[in-house]
């Protein structure tokens, strides 16, 4: 019987360290997508997980209920990408994609919202490193605080 040891995945949940569940590679910039999130775009799973824990951040979805970001891309994303697309008084298209009017939209709604953070630059995962007076933004559900 081989051991497999455990290891927190970027949102603190804990996965195989045999690399058969890393899902999520690259989540170092949540603002960056490589490609376009929504309908007819690329929807790789890294960049519909930013989406969703920048929907998350936003209040459009509750990533509670999927036990974090799943990177599937579905009508509960699309339903939220276009309720703050109306909100912000962008064209509803449900589609997200790099530099475009909905991802700079995102960015400045959480920047007023968390000034001092400037946005969820690192996926929304808060570090032990963080001082009272710059509180970590909220992640994923189930994380303590440390990764």
């Amino acid at each position: 019987m081989q051991h497999s040891t455990q290891r927190p995945d970027p949102f603190g949940r804990l996965m195989s360290d045999d690399g058969s569940q890393s899902r999520f590679q690259n989540l170092t910039d949540i603002y960056a997508l490589q490609g376009t999130v929504g309908p007819d775009g690329e929807n790789q799973a890294d960049d519909i997980a930013k989406v969703e824990i920048l929907m998350d951040q936003l209040g459009e979805i509750d990533l509670s209920q999927t036990d974090g970001p799943t990177g599937y891309y579905g009508e509960r994303l699309k339903q939220a990408v276009q309720r703050f697309q109306k909100k912000s008084g962008l064209a509803e298209s449900g589609r997200v994609a790099p530099a475009d009017p909905t991802i700079r939209a995102i960015r400045r709604a959480l920047e007023e919202t968390h000034p001092s953070n400037t946005g969820p630059r690192d996926g929304g995962i808060s570090h032990p490193a963080a001082t009272p007076s710059t509180p970590p933004l909220a992640g994923p559900p189930g994380l303590s605080g440390t990764v």
